[in-house]
This record gives C-alpha cells, sequence and structure tokens, in this order.
C-alpha cells in the first residue's frame, strides 16, 4: 500500500513530462496578414496589415540602415494563370517597412499599400504571404487571397488635360459590390501615356439613379450618384497637368435641398501623378 501512494505521489510530475511539445510554444516569432479588402478593382490601392508577434527574448528591429542583426520582411504574391502559380514581380527594390522596433513579448501591426511595390495590375486571383529573415531563421505566415477585378462601368466621359490637348483622360465610373454592399468608384486614365491617375472611392451606390460623370474645359470634375433613399451624393476633383485631387461632396436630395447624412462619406483621397505606366503590357 505505501508503494501505491508513494507512486500516485509522483503521477503529476510525470503527467506533465508527457504533455505534448506542441502544447508548449516554442520560442519565435508569429505573423499574421490581414488585406482591406478581399476583392479590389483594378489600380485600386492594395493595403496589407501585417501583424508581428515577438515571441522571444530579444528586440525584433527592422532598420533602413540595414544592420546584420536587423530582419528583413517581404510579402511573396503568386497569381493564378490557367492553373498555375506565377510569381508577381516587384515595381521598385525598396524596404517595404522602414523602421520597426519590437520589444520582447510585444506586438506590433504594420500597414504596406502592396500595390507600391508589387505588379497587381492584371485581372485574377492572387496569393499573398509574409516572410520574415531574422537571425537565420525564416518566418510565415498563412497565405491570404485576393482577387482584382474590373469592375462594371455604368458611365464615362473623355476631355483633354487643360492646357494639353494631345493628352486625354478617360473618367469612368464603375460599380462592385464587397462585404455585401455595393460601391461606386471613379477611375482615370489617359492616353497616349497609358497612365492610370487614380481610382476614388465614391461611397455606397444605390442602383435606381443612373450615375453620372462631367468634365469641363478647365478640368472641374463632377459625379453624381445615389446613396441612400432620396439622397444624391455630389462629388467634386480638379484634373491638371500632373494629378487628380478630390475637393469636396455633398448630400442633396433629389430637388436640390441640402440631405443631413448620419455618416458622411471618406475622403477619397488624392491621387499623385503615377512614377511608371499603370497599365500591364500585353
Amino acid at each position: 500500500m505505501r508503494n501505491v501512494l508513494r507512486a500516485c505521489r509522483w503521477l503529476p510530475m510525470v503527467c506533465l513530462l508527457a504533455i505534448p511539445g506542441s502544447m508548449a510554444r516554442a520560442e519565435g516569432l508569429q505573423l499574421k496578414l490581414r488585406l482591406e479588402h478581399s476583392v479590389t478593382l483594378q489600380y485600386e490601392p492594395i493595403a496589407a496589415f501585417v501583424t508581428i508577434v515577438n515571441d522571444t527574448a530579444r528586440p525584433f528591429v527592422i532598420s533602413e540602415a540595414g544592420q546584420e542583426s536587423a530582419a528583413v520582411l517581404e510579402l511573396v504574391i503568386r497569381r493564378e494563370v490557367n492553373g498555375e502559380e506565377e510569381e508577381v514581380a516587384r515595381l521598385k527594390e525598396a524596404l517595404l517597412v522602414e523602421k520597426v522596433y519590437i520589444s520582447s513579448d510585444q506586438k506590433e501591426e504594420v500597414m504596406i499599400e502592396m500595390s507600391n511595390f508589387y505588379d497587381m495590375r492584371e485581372e485574377g486571383r492572387y496569393l499573398v504571404s509574409v516572410k520574415v529573415v531574422w537571425n537565420g531563421k525564416t518566418y510565415w505566415s498563412e497565405r491570404t487571397v485576393i482577387s482584382v477585378v474590373a469592375g462594371l462601368e455604368l458611365a464615362s466621359v473623355s476631355k483633354s488635360v487643360p492646357g494639353y490637348p494631345d493628352r486625354v483622360r478617360t473618367y469612368s465610373l464603375k460599380y462592385w459590390a464587397r462585404e455585401s454592399k455595393e460601391f461606386l468608384f471613379l477611375m482615370v486614365e489617359e492616353e497616349p501615356s497609358k497612365l492610370v491617375y487614380g481610382v476614388f472611392q465614391l461611397g455606397p451606390l444605390v442602383r435606381v439613379f443612373k450615375p453620372f460623370v462631367e468634365v469641363d474645359r478647365a478640368g472641374n470634375v463632377r459625379t453624381v450618384h445615389q446613396a441612400g433613399n432620396d439622397c444624391y451624393v455630389h462629388t467634386f476633383f480638379k484634373s491638371d497637368r500632373d494629378k487628380v485631387r478630390f475637393l469636396d461632396h455633398t448630400y442633396r436630395r433629389a430637388n436640390g435641398d441640402p440631405y443631413v447624412a448620419d455618416q458622411p462619406l471618406t475622403k477619397p483621397g488624392e491621387s499623385e501623378k503615377p512614377e511608371k505606366p499603370a497599365k500591364p503590357g500585353k
């Protein structure tokens, strides 16, 4: 009986030793990748959010100077073509994230505008993952899928750039559904340079009233679309030699009276002149 009690006394320790190694998390990095949208229009900015968990005893550093102890973070992007995967080319060889410092047992989320660094202008399905090389080890996130679509065109108008009659820009209104809502976008493309001067999200769309876009000789752009019951959004841009920039938007009723919105639209943003042709070559 005394031997049985003695054995039972050691049983908890034996059980602890028998816990599988998978339940005890090894030191290292944990990477998580989140994309702003699962579907995006061609030429629309594509944002990725990378969460880095530093589960080690030393600080995690990404440095612009590129010291030996610093980590290297890359995105690995592949596009599905005819049932196979093709690696997406880099547009420029620059650091995706210039400076990050994460203390031991801490985490941080960084934002990367993927479309600034990788050629994701073609329509299709893309597979994205994050890779970090640090202290001789390579860490990966799980793959995330994003689709790039052309959108459905509802209206368009072409006008020459003020002061440059040989440069013609086409202003196209396109819509697409995501997050269970339909949204309207303005895309501005120029000929003959093949430059895309921006894709601006104009807000939710109700497809009862047909939206329209108009541009005058001075480069003043106005779009009108229906966003709700008797709610029409008038959005204004300025198109000049080097860029197309957002100016303002107003809410109106069908009769022209002001409409007070519960949640105002997000500013569409500003588009600088692209550094390279934004249309893929065939």
